[in-house]
């Protein structure tokens, strides 16, 4: 499992740095209006090998200069009013958001993201706040002595304090098209009441586990915008735009890319990694699974 996992990663790396290649060379994130924002998306900082997904600290902290650097990091908020056309944003706007609600993140990410003045939120899995239960996808892992612990809730709260905002990643963890639609509704709603109820916070956005365009439907959306929240996000890449639906906003997930990757990344020259989500790139996601023996995260 160990030598697969590395295998994956090494392939994913490649693919990302050869679309970026020749994005860049073909100048495709010049073409068309400059987006309005993009927004990355992060699960696991730690430096324990294998563990997908996952980026080692030191990597992250130089990704997180990378970007102060050379892009504008952006607030939930800020994203939200500039949706709203009530603000305009810099150029080169960047959001951070992490998934899963890793302890990590608040040992190995936020400290430095605070002291370089990056905002970020992270969405929560309710059911998996405040005891041992790995998350469905670590569970392999765990019983392998690799644990991955969630925060408790004081945690979370901690979180608040170092420029982290709260969204909901429903209780779970089980993606929305594999439950009933009276389900899935319970868990969107019930998961911003206890988050709210919890840390005293107002939630206004919302994640769908895994996040590509099969593992949530129009009844999937419609279910959150009920429930009250002010936007969600997929899992599908590209930058956001003005005029995007803001129940389906798109991110990139980050993988423990170079310099170069990164900032290929950043500048939108791996768009067309989007292919990995339309019918064809998920049959060969799911091929690549059974050959490698790993799973998605």
């Amino acid at each position: 499992m160990v030598a697969r996992g590395r295998i994956k990663q090494e392939i994913k790396n490649a693919v990302y740095v050869g679309i970026g290649a020749v994005g860049q060379l073909t100048s495709l994130a010049g073409r068309g209006a400059a987006p309005l924002a993009r927004v990355l998306m992060y699960h696991k900082v730690n430096p324990l090998p294998d563990n997908g997904p996952n980026v080692p600290p030191s990597l992250f902290a130089e990704q997180m200069r990378q970007l102060r650097d050379t892009h504008a990091p952006i607030s939930l908020g800020d994203l939200l009013a500039a949706l709203d056309g009530g603000r305009a944003l810099p150029e080169r706007a960047v959001l951070v958001t992490f998934d899963d609600g890793y302890r990590d993140t608040l040992e190995n990410a936020a400290p430095l993201m605070h002291r370089l003045s990056i905002p970020a939120v992270i969405f929560l899995p309710t059911r998996f706040l405040g005891h041992d239960e790995p998350l469905p996808h670590d569970r392999r892992r765990a019983k392998a002595g690799i644990l991955n612990p969630t925060l408790t809730w004081d945690e979370a709260r901690r979180l608040t304090g170092l420029g982290f905002e709260i969204g909901s990643h429903g209780e779970s963890h089980r993606v929305f098209s594999s439950l009933l639609p009276d389900e899935a509704a319970a868990e969107i709603r019930r998961s911003k009441q206890v988050l709210e109820e919890k840390l005293a916070a107002t939630v206004r956005c919302f994640a769908y586990v895994k996040g590509s365009p099969d593992t949530y439907d129009e009844a999937t959306v419609a279910a959150v915008r009920e429930a009250g929240y002010l936007a969600a996000f997929s899992t599908l890449p590209g930058p956001i735009r003005s005029g995007d639906d803001r129940f389906t906003l798109r991110r990139y997930n980050v993988e423990p890319f170079g310099r170069y990757a990164f900032t290929r990344l950043l500048a939108g020259d791996c768009d067309l990694i989007a292919l990995k989500d339309s019918p064809l790139g998920l049959r060969g996601k799911r091929l690549l699974n059974r050959l490698l023996g790993t799973t998605t995260s």
